[in-house]
């Protein structure tokens, strides 16, 4: 029997996106629960377990991990309307970092962490994770504060600045007086211009009123998220991968399925790697190619077979979230590959992407999103309005410049020829440590080694095994390794759980960033090279240090 389900009919801006889904099968369910947290009963999960009003407030530090929600399906209901809470278990993994226990006047008479008995943070940030290579910087600048030499292979941003021509676009627009509010949207001729690019490199016809302008290419993401995905949907994506898809299928409750990435693949995937994995609650699909971290390209024939098993599995409202923000940076002479180019596959796809990497404007946080329809544009330009109003107009201009001036694709092409002169220098330099093994990316500005033998010449494993059980879930051996690099050597790299940590136990990379000088590159070589022949600096690391105490 079928199941009509209504989404997205509230709010003046979504009326048009009210729509009916069928599915096919009646057991699609949810946990309804309302934004008090109150269930069926109409009492709060506060008054059903007065043990959780009062809790002490944690903060996060770079090795925690998301609590996330886990579905337990034998407990389910079979409509939405009458799903119980209880059908919901919390798995929380330990968290590294100290408790924020504030006193005084923020907790008078509720203890240490609450306000009048009440907790000041609310619950739903246990479920948000973070970005670790931001995080790492606080490790960075106590090595800074020691007087140590850091060579920062863990940020992913160009170490090239924005193009001459595109600064004085914006540097005239905003001294011509372009610098008050503007369409949420986006510029009209920035969105055009978009549009243009999108229907020339994909082979789609894109229409400016599906583009939508954000500050960067990480809203989109949340974006997506809030827009397409209820609790208890099922969100499938590539692990080893951007940490922010993982800290948003938790956050909004949904059921994260990690698409784990071989390295004997090369860290790509096939049709049926992604069709083992679909269901029919799978909600939202996320592709992400080039890829961070591993620097792994989808192929046209990948893509075509991933959109065939979509086309056969999937229901046509399940969207696609394909993440091309590397789509500038290939190496070998690859050409950008979109699934949105596939047979039915743009009516199925949110394409994101912006200037940061290609263009190296990382701080001119210019990103955008081609949505399917107009109605769905509508709805992203929504959250902009409730969340930033607009990216800044003169700022725009100057991305419209980046796709509008035929100057910038000379500029892009020696930028993307550094990039690949680095990325055949240090893989090869790489193996050559004994211990690491790295494969050729094809694409973005990462490598992404293997440490398992360099863990195992230092002894990491076993120092692993041997701390107290909540030490040890506070970091994984890769992660020991990332900060005996970083606090003994001076070298800032990202672990692999950095990128992803469900299910990752086991897997034991670094990801090291080439958006650096050849000269920074040719040190941190030599330095990891010293680091994989030192156990009794690891040792005394692990003595002196005590980081996940």
């Amino acid at each position: 029997m079928s199941i009509p389900f209504s989404r997205m009919t509230s709010g003046s801006t979504t009326s048009n996106f009210s729509r009916r889904i069928w599915f096919t099968r009646s057991h699609r369910r949810r946990a309804s629960c309302d934004s008090t947290g109150t269930g069926r009963t109409g009492r709060s999960n506060a008054a059903q377990n007065p043990a959780r009003a009062i809790r002490p407030v944690r903060t996060f530090r770079s090795m925690d991990p998301p609590r996330c929600l886990e579905f337990r399906a034998d407990t389910a209901q079979t409509s939405r309307s009458s799903s119980s809470p209880s059908s919901w278990t919390h798995r929380t993994r330990p968290l590294r970092g100290h408790q924020m226990n504030p006193t005084g006047p923020l907790a008078p008479d509720g203890g240490p962490g609450t306000l009048s008995g009440m907790p000041i943070l609310a619950r739903r940030l246990a479920d948000l994770g973070t970005e670790n290579a931001f995080k790492v910087n606080d490790d960075i600048q106590v090595c800074l504060d020691r007087g140590m030499d850091v060579i920062r292979f863990n940020i992913g941003a160009p170490d090239f600045r924005s193009a001459p021509h595109l600064n004085a676009v914006a540097v005239a627009e905003l001294e011509a007086g372009n610098s008050g509010y503007c369409d949420a949207a986006g510029l009209p001729s920035f969105r055009e211009a978009i549009a243009r690019h999108v229907s020339a490199t994909r082979g789609i016809d894109a229409g400016a009123d599906q583009v939508v302008v954000t500050p960067g290419a990480k809203p989109p993401i949340g974006y997506t998220f809030q827009t397409y995905v209820d609790r208890g949907d099922e969100v499938v994506y590539p692990s080893p991968g951007f940490p922010i898809y993982e800290s948003w299928a938790t956050f909004v409750g949904a059921r994260p399925v990690p698409l784990h990435l071989s390295e004997e693949k090369g860290f790509a995937f096939t049709a049926d790697d992604l069709g083992a994995l679909l269901t029919e609650r799978t909600r939202l699909i996320i592709l992400c190619s080039p890829s961070n971290p591993t620097g792994g390209v989808l192929s046209a024939e990948d893509l075509a077979g991933i959109a065939a098993v979509i086309r056969e599995r999937c229901h046509p409202d399940v969207r696609i979230y394909s993440d091309e923000i590397y789509e500038h940076i290939l190496f070998d002479g690859l050409e950008h590959q979109s699934i949105a180019w596939h047979a039915g596959m743009a009516e199925r796809t949110v394409i994101a992407s912006g200037h940061s990497k290609g263009f190296a404007m990382t701080g001119w946080r210019l990103g955008w999103a081609v949505l399917p329809t107009p109605e769905e544009a509508d709805v992203f330009k929504n959250l902009n309005i409730n969340i930033m109003s607009c990216v800044p107009p003169f700022l725009q201009e100057g991305g419209r410049a980046a796709y509008e001036d035929p100057e910038t694709a000379g500029v892009v092409a020696d930028m993307v020829g550094a990039f690949e002169r680095r990325r055949d220098f240090i893989v090869p330099a790489l193996n050559a440590i004994e211990g690491l093994s790295c494969r050729l990316p094809k694409g973005a500005f990462y490598v992404f080694p293997n440490v398992s033998g360099m863990c195992e010449r230092l002894g990491v494993f076993e120092a692993h095994d041997a701390m107290p059980p909540k030490s040890r879930a506070r970091t994984t051996p890769s992660g020991m390794l990332q900060m005996f690099l970083l606090y003994r050597y001076g070298v800032a790299t990202m672990d692999r759980a950095s990128f992803c940590r469900i299910g990752s136990e086991g897997q034991h990379f670094l990801r090291v960033s080439i958006a650096n000088s050849m000269e920074d590159i040719e040190r941190g070589v030599a330095r990891i090279e010293r680091a994989a022949d030192d156990p009794d600096g690891f040792r005394e690391f692990l003595a002196t240090e005590c980081l996940w105490d």
